[in-house]
């Protein structure tokens, strides 16, 4: 990223679904990031990354990661998942899964309430501890 001016972003926000209310944007914000260029060296995360800095500035809630699971390839789905994260590299293996999880089931799913909590902050060693447990996780299949 170099050394210019930095986004501080929250822990754990990706794309998915997000709602905001246009009077608790940081316009100014927005402006500056979709402009920092030197920043959008990975496109995939422009977006979240944006919508993570925004979360930062407005006392933004999200689902609890109990409730929404990163689909790696041993990831287990609880009774208490709300939704799933569907990851680039093993999203072929998780449709297949998914469809005939849903032809199999027999009976209506629950009707469920989420359980949001407060974003978190991200800063550096902990985006860069997530970071190295990903790679040693995708490289050695440690789930």
């Amino acid at each position: 990223m170099g050394l210019g001016k930095k986004p501080e972003v929250v822990n754990g926000i990706t794309t998915g679904l997000v709602f905001w209310d246009k009077r608790a944007l940081d316009w100014d914000y927005l402006e500056w990031f979709l402009g920092a260029t030197y920043l959008h060296k990975i496109p995939e995360w422009i977006m979240p990354t944006a919508q993570a800095g925004l979360a930062n500035r407005c006392k933004a809630k999200t689902i609890s990661a109990r409730q929404i699971t990163n689909l790696y390839p041993n990831a287990q789905i609880h009774n208490d998942t709300l939704g799933v994260h569907l990851l680039g590299s093993y999203r072929k293996e998780w449709m297949v899964k998914l469809e005939e999880r849903e032809n199999n089931q027999t009976e209506n799913v629950p009707i469920m309430t989420p359980s949001f909590e407060k974003c978190v902050r991200q800063n550096i060693f902990g985006y860069s501890l997530k970071q190295i447990r990903r790679w040693k996780n995708t490289r050695l299949n440690l789930w």
